[in-house]
């Protein structure tokens, strides 16, 4: 119940933004009372901020939480297999139509205005990417003397920038396979 309460309220965000989404409208796509919005969430607010927290952070953080385990490939396809299962989880048609891409991206640094928190989950975020690099440097997967920090901040600049010109792309496979290419074509050029 509250999955399908935080799916309906993202997907209305990303038609609707945060000010034009009332609770009305999420009671309405939910087809449940309010009553049962609110025994889940205390307020409006922190359901907004529980269904952001859910799509932009938690979906991608289901791999295991521990940097050493993994390599920095492994994170990488973890990333681009995330982004295909959020878009198809958000899509109208739970198929293969993503949502708004550039609404997704919009929606995105509207949150980090809104919820000082969001900064708080991307800087966990990349410090565990930048863990994991760390990690790939020293067992030899990436080359050393390169700095962690600084290759973390290209994957995301990468990631951003790959998201950011696939606007028009019309479905999941597609907008995967392009950010699946720019990542692993960096990837390429650091690898040990």
């Amino acid at each position: 119940m509250k999955e399908k309460i935080l799916r309906e309220t993202f997907k209305l965000l990303l038609k609707k933004g945060f000010d034009g989404t009332s609770i009305t409208d999420i009671q309405n796509a939910i087809g449940m009372s309010r009553t049962l919005v609110y025994h889940y969430f205390k307020n409006k607010d922190a359901l907004l901020l529980a269904a952001c927290k859910t799509y932009f952070f938690l979906r991608y953080a289901s791999i295991s939480q521990d940097a050493c385990s993994i390599t920095c490939l492994q994170h990488i396809e973890h990333t681009v297999s995330a982004i295909g299962r959020i878009s198809m989880e958000l899509s109208d048609d739970g198929k293969s139509s993503p949502p708004s891409i550039e609404n997704y991206n919009i929606l995105f640094y509207q949150c980090i205005r809104r919820y000082p928190e969001v900064r708080k989950y991307m800087l966990d975020y990349f410090r565990f990417f930048t863990q994991v690099i760390e990690n790939a440097i020293e067992r030899g997967e990436i080359k050393r003397g390169l700095p962690a920090e600084t290759i973390g901040k290209y994957f995301l600049y990468i990631f951003d920038g790959a998201i950011n010109y696939t606007v028009q792309v019309s479905d999941c496979e597609h907008l995967c396979g392009i950010i699946r290419r720019e990542l692993l074509t960096f990837y390429s050029t650091i690898k040990a």
